[in-house]
Formats: C-alpha cells, sequence, structure tokens
C-alpha cells in the first residue's frame, strides 16, 4: 500500500494533514447527521490557517450535480491560489473494482506541485452507525495549480 511519506514531499505533508482532518472531521459530521453532503473544500493559508470553502455553481440551483459542485470548489480553489500553499476538496464517492463500496475522497494538490487522493472507505448497515476503514493514499491529478 501506498504511504504518505512515498509520495508527498516534507511540505506537503504539514498540509496534508490539517486539510484532511478537516475536511473528514466535518463530512463525516454531515454524514451522521444527514446521510450525505454536498462536496466542499478547504485550503491551507500562506500563514498556515485552514479555512472552509463552500461553493456552488449556480445560485438558483439548490439540488447541483456533485461533479457541478466539484468544478465550483476547484474554481474557487484556483481564485485563491496565489494566497495558499495547499487546497483540497472532499466528496462522497462509489468506488470501482479494485476497490469497491462508498468512500469520502479528498483531492488534495500542494503548490509544490503533489496531488494526491485519499480515500476512507465506509460502510451503514440499515439502523446502525456509518463504519469507516482504512485510509487509502493514491497519487492525484493537478487541476489547482497547473
Amino acid at each position: 500500500m501506498t504511504t504518505l511519506d512515498d509520495i508527498a514531499s516534507p511540505e506537503a505533508q504539514d498540509d496534508f494533514q490539517p486539510l484532511l482532518n478537516a475536511l473528514f472531521a466535518s463530512a463525516q459530521q454531515h454524514m451522521a447527521k444527514y446521510g450525505e453532503f454536498f462536496p466542499f473544500a478547504a485550503a491551507v493559508s500562506r500563514d498556515a490557517e485552514v479555512g472552509m470553502t463552500y461553493a456552488s455553481p449556480s445560485p438558483d440551483d439548490d439540488q447541483p450535480a456533485s461533479a457541478d459542485v466539484i468544478d465550483a470548489c476547484h474554481d474557487a480553489l484556483v481564485s485563491k491560489r496565489d494566497a495558499i500553499r495547499a487546497g483540497a476538496i472532499v466528496s462522497d464517492v462509489r468506488l470501482r473494482p479494485p476497490l469497491e463500496g462508498d468512500a469520502l475522497r479528498v483531492d488534495f494538490e500542494h503548490v509544490d506541485g503533489r496531488a494526491l487522493v485519499a480515500l476512507l472507505q465506509y460502510a451503514q448497515r440499515p439502523g446502525s452507525e456509518i463504519e469507516y476503514g482504512d485510509l487509502s493514499i493514491l497519487a492525484g491529478r493537478r487541476r489547482v495549480w497547473t
């Protein structure tokens, strides 16, 4: 299994963990309360502050497609890229083989050029709490600093 040490610079690692913690904690709260959430983003400023970003593709659309919300989050991060050193977006996804099931997905990108994907698989049985599994780290795709 790939680890963060394998694919992230020390600087990216320092920013990855606070973003990951903030995004997963908020996403898990939404999942526990509502059973779902719209994708949202967070960024690490040049001063090492973590801030959340919510974006909507259209203010008139209260049920936008998740892909459109993800694109709006990317646009928001791109607009801030001169003031941030890392950004990430969390979404709820269904995995395809070889991984299977549902997962929280965080797409992370760092100003140093690193892009990572973190997957936290979960399962929920009717009438029970959500059970989260192991975290997987994969290489990602750059979209903010291109």
